[in-house]
């Protein structure tokens, strides 16, 4: 019964958000008042709004003055500031274990990040931590960005076709969002796993599966392609480690257009990770300067001291030779080139930065990231899509991504206006996640807790 009252609710914001109001007690509300709405519909600010959020959804978007705030609403004065939907990293990795889990979803939601696509956890024993970190996030137990999860990537070379099945159906059963599927998996366990889960919907993602081919991969349905890297080491036979001889000859850039074309048409989303390919050269170059970054004090301990440290960093202990490192900048200039020719020609795309992998401290790598779109061209309108609204297309969700009556209430206060600059995208005052409010103080000290 109070579904359906609330549902009824709901349509008459739809229909008529300027006099939408709640029944005192409906539950909590906020209320954030005379605030510039960025709502990701269009390149566009709606200035002078009031925006309602009942529970985990947003109730109302009408004009300041004429939006009533429900009695015992909590008011957020708006004035001068900008509000937006939360941003999205579509590619992370937790560790599978819950006291580090809960501080990397901690320091994410403080940087902005209200959902995060998780693919894959690190290889520390044990699986369902993950699962109960989710459900402790969406029960407000917790905080963080909403998880969507793949178990683990589907790599198994032998794998037949029925086994590719029946893999699908036990992530699905177990409560996993997506399949993630890798560099090796055979063509007959790739057939499997894509013909199962278009049938119970669920997003096959993943590298370009090798015995397949780029090709085939683009052809088969995956919704998602989540290294641009993968391209060249597909169809190049690239490798960027397991070689001194320099390869970019054989980058070929006359071959950039093709690859967005037929990614454009396939519809295939694709997340380019540049700042990861970049972290690796950056730690190849000079680890020390890049681990005293301040931002890397919010890398949980045991995985700084398992990957991060000179000891253990592969990055610069494998890529430090000049000539590893000539390899990759090459190769990093064409993956630059591929997405200035992939959005021309329409594909869509996404932010992700396989965090916290080394080079990259969740939620800061999400702002760097949007600032490598723009400076390759994007607007910055279009990079914030590719950060928000296009993470909801990918997972065929339409209940988050933009700030409309209905979705989820994920939401970000800026002092600035990130369309008239990024960089403004770290100017936050506030979150709003599934409803509940953490001020400038509340993120502060969400970073401060979660420091080593």
């Amino acid at each position: 019964m109070k579904r359906s009252i609330l549902l009824i609710l709901l349509a008459a914001c739809s229909r008529n958000p300027e006099s939408a109001s709640l029944p005192a007690g409906a539950g909590d509300v906020i209320a954030i008042t005379y605030v510039n709405v960025i709502p990701m519909t269009s390149d566009t600010v709606l200035h002078d709004r009031t925006v309602i959020v009942h529970g985990e959804r947003i109730h109302a978007v009408g004009r300041a003055g004429r939006t009533a705030v429900p009695a015992g609403a909590r008011v957020i004065d708006g004035r001068g500031r900008y509000l937006m939907p939360g941003l999205v990293d579509a590619h992370i990795h937790l560790s599978n274990r819950l006291d580090i889990d809960t501080v990397l979803a901690a320091v994410l939601l403080a940087k902005g990040v209200t959902t995060a696509i998780e693919l894959g956890g690190m290889g520390l024993p044990g699986d369902s931590a993950r699962l109960q970190l989710r459900a402790a996030i969406n029960a407000g137990h917790r905080p963080g960005p909403t998880l969507y999860i793949a178990r683990a990537q589907a790599n198994d070379s032998a794998m037949t076709r029925e086994g590719g099945m029946r893999r699908v159906e036990q992530d699905h059963a177990a409560g996993y969002d997506l399949m993630k599927v890798y560099n090796r998996l055979s063509v007959e366990g790739y057939r499997g796993i894509t013909l199962r889960a278009h049938q119970l919907g669920m997003p096959v993602v993943g590298h370009v599966v090798r015995p397949a081919g780029l090709e085939a991969t683009l052809g088969s349905g995956q919704r998602g392609i989540v290294h641009m890297e993968e391209f060249l080491y597909q169809y190049f036979g690239f490798r960027s480690s397991d070689t001194l001889a320099a390869q970019d000859a054989k980058l070929d850039t006359a071959v950039i257009p093709y690859f967005a074309r037929i990614t454009a048409e396939a519809g295939t989303y694709v997340t380019p990770t540049l700042v990861i390919f970049e972290g690796i050269i950056t730690q190849a170059e000079d680890l020390d300067r890049e681990l005293a970054r301040p931002e890397t004090r919010y890398v949980p301990g045991p995985l700084y001291e398992g990957q991060w440290i000179r000891e253990k960093n592969g990055r610069s202990l494998t890529f430090a030779h000049p000539r590893r490192l000539a390899h990759l900048r090459a190769a990093l200039g064409y993956q630059r080139r591929m997405l200035q020719a992939m959005h021309r020609a329409g594909v869509p795309l996404l932010v992700g930065t396989d965090a916290p992998v080394p080079g990259a401290v969740p939620g800061f790598s999400v702002h760097d990231e949007l600032q490598n779109f723009v400076e390759l061209g994007l607007s910055p309108y279009e990079a914030l899509s590719a950060a928000t609204r296009n993470a909801a297309a990918y997972l065929r969700k339409n209940d988050f991504g933009t700030v409309e009556v209905g979705r989820r209430a994920d939401l970000l206060l800026l002092s600035s206006n990130p369309l008239d600059d990024i960089r403004n995208s770290q100017a936050i005052t506030g979150v709003v996640a599934r409803g509940r409010w953490f001020d400038e103080s509340a993120l502060a000290a969400l970073l401060a807790r979660s420091a080593r």
